[in-house]
Protein backbone atom coordinates (compact mmCIF):
# COMPACT_ATOMS: atom_id res chain seq x y z
CA UNK A 1 0.00 0.00 0.00
CA UNK A 2 1.49 3.17 -1.49
CA UNK A 3 0.36 6.28 0.74
CA UNK A 4 1.34 9.77 -0.77
CA UNK A 5 3.88 11.53 1.15
CA UNK A 6 2.88 15.54 2.31
CA UNK A 7 0.31 17.33 3.69
CA UNK A 8 -3.16 17.50 2.68
CA UNK A 9 -4.76 20.68 2.38
CA UNK A 10 -6.69 20.54 5.48
CA UNK A 11 -3.82 19.96 7.56
CA UNK A 12 -2.16 23.31 6.13
CA UNK A 13 -5.02 25.23 6.85
CA UNK A 14 -5.48 23.62 10.52
CA UNK A 15 -1.97 25.01 10.95
CA UNK A 16 -2.13 28.25 8.74
CA UNK A 17 -5.05 28.52 11.47
CA UNK A 18 -3.61 27.73 14.66
CA UNK A 19 -0.55 30.69 13.79
CA UNK A 20 -3.04 33.08 12.90
CA UNK A 21 -4.60 32.67 16.97
CA UNK A 22 -1.23 32.69 17.97
CA UNK A 23 -0.91 36.22 16.13
CA UNK A 24 -4.04 37.87 17.23
CA UNK A 25 -3.03 37.56 20.60
CA UNK A 26 0.95 37.84 20.44
CA UNK A 27 1.16 41.03 18.44
CA UNK A 28 -1.29 43.13 20.88
CA UNK A 29 0.75 42.46 23.89
CA UNK A 30 3.74 42.94 22.28
CA UNK A 31 2.52 46.15 20.89
CA UNK A 32 1.84 46.84 24.88
CA UNK A 33 5.41 46.00 25.99
CA UNK A 34 6.63 48.54 23.39
CA UNK A 35 4.39 51.56 24.67
CA UNK A 36 5.44 50.90 27.92
CA UNK A 37 8.91 50.60 26.89
CA UNK A 38 8.66 53.72 25.41
CA UNK A 39 7.11 55.51 27.76
CA UNK A 40 9.29 54.77 30.47
CA UNK A 41 12.12 56.39 28.33
CA UNK A 42 10.06 59.25 28.15
CA UNK A 43 9.72 59.39 32.23
CA UNK A 44 13.70 59.17 32.25
CA UNK A 45 14.10 61.56 30.28
CA UNK A 46 11.87 64.27 32.29
CA UNK A 47 13.20 63.10 35.51
CA UNK A 48 17.09 63.62 33.60
CA UNK A 49 16.26 67.15 32.56
CA UNK A 50 14.63 68.09 36.16
CA UNK A 51 18.06 67.63 37.52
CA UNK A 52 19.42 69.96 34.80
CA UNK A 53 17.42 71.95 36.07
CA UNK A 54 17.88 71.75 39.20
CA UNK A 55 21.51 72.29 38.61
CA UNK A 56 21.18 75.46 35.88
CA UNK A 57 18.50 77.10 38.53
CA UNK A 58 21.61 76.98 41.75
CA UNK A 59 23.88 78.92 39.16
CA UNK A 60 21.43 81.42 37.63
CA UNK A 61 18.49 81.47 40.52
CA UNK A 62 16.22 80.89 37.39
CA UNK A 63 15.08 77.79 35.24
CA UNK A 64 15.53 77.92 31.13
CA UNK A 65 13.51 76.41 28.70
CA UNK A 66 16.61 76.27 26.33
CA UNK A 67 16.23 72.90 24.75
CA UNK A 68 20.18 72.74 24.18
CA UNK A 69 20.92 73.30 27.85
CA UNK A 70 18.52 71.04 28.74
CA UNK A 71 20.09 68.26 26.69
CA UNK A 72 16.92 67.58 24.80
CA UNK A 73 17.56 66.78 20.66
CA UNK A 74 17.39 69.61 18.20
CA UNK A 75 14.15 67.72 16.92
CA UNK A 76 12.78 68.04 20.33
CA UNK A 77 12.05 64.12 20.61
CA UNK A 78 13.19 60.97 22.96
CA UNK A 79 15.31 59.00 21.51
CA UNK A 80 12.97 56.81 19.92
CA UNK A 81 10.71 58.93 18.76
CA UNK A 82 8.03 58.61 20.71
CA UNK A 83 7.42 62.20 22.72
CA UNK A 84 8.05 65.29 21.97
CA UNK A 85 9.94 67.19 24.89
CA UNK A 86 9.21 70.48 25.87
CA UNK A 87 9.78 72.96 28.85
CA UNK A 88 7.29 75.72 29.79
CA UNK A 89 8.54 78.61 32.00
CA UNK A 90 6.14 79.76 35.17
CA UNK A 91 6.06 82.27 37.68
CA UNK A 92 8.99 84.40 35.77
CA UNK A 93 11.46 81.58 35.89
CA UNK A 94 11.06 80.57 39.09
CA UNK A 95 9.01 77.61 37.97
CA UNK A 96 8.34 75.16 34.96
CA UNK A 97 6.46 72.41 33.47
CA UNK A 98 8.06 69.93 31.68
CA UNK A 99 5.99 67.78 29.09
CA UNK A 100 6.44 64.65 26.91
CA UNK A 101 3.75 64.95 24.77
CA UNK A 102 3.23 61.12 22.84
CA UNK A 103 3.23 61.29 19.30
CA UNK A 104 3.32 58.41 16.63
CA UNK A 105 2.15 55.19 17.74
CA UNK A 106 2.18 56.02 21.20
CA UNK A 107 -0.50 58.04 20.88
CA UNK A 108 -2.80 55.06 21.25
CA UNK A 109 -1.69 54.66 24.58
CA UNK A 110 -4.71 56.02 26.55
CA UNK A 111 -3.51 54.36 29.89
CA UNK A 112 -0.95 57.61 30.48
CA UNK A 113 -0.98 59.75 27.97
CA UNK A 114 1.56 62.64 28.01
CA UNK A 115 3.36 62.58 30.65
CA UNK A 116 4.15 66.31 32.94
CA UNK A 117 6.55 66.89 35.37
CA UNK A 118 7.29 70.59 37.28
CA UNK A 119 9.54 71.85 39.81
CA UNK A 120 7.51 71.14 42.73
CA UNK A 121 8.07 67.61 41.81
CA UNK A 122 4.25 66.73 40.58
CA UNK A 123 3.93 64.61 38.10
CA UNK A 124 0.63 64.55 36.12
CA UNK A 125 -0.93 62.23 33.29
CA UNK A 126 -3.95 63.20 30.19
CA UNK A 127 -4.19 59.10 30.46
CA UNK A 128 -7.05 57.35 32.02
CA UNK A 129 -5.30 55.63 34.47
CA UNK A 130 -6.52 55.06 37.89
CA UNK A 131 -3.11 55.00 39.59
CA UNK A 132 -1.04 57.05 37.57
CA UNK A 133 1.56 57.37 39.94
CA UNK A 134 1.71 53.34 40.16
CA UNK A 135 1.30 52.74 36.79
CA UNK A 136 2.76 55.59 34.74
CA UNK A 137 5.59 56.82 36.56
Amino acid sequence: MNRPKGFTLIEIMIAVVIVAILASIAIPSYDAVIRKARRSEARDELLRMAGIQEKFYTQNNAYTDDPALLGIAADGLTPHDAYALTVTLTNGGQGYVMTATAVGKQTQDTTCGNLSYNNVGQKTITGSSSDPLKECW
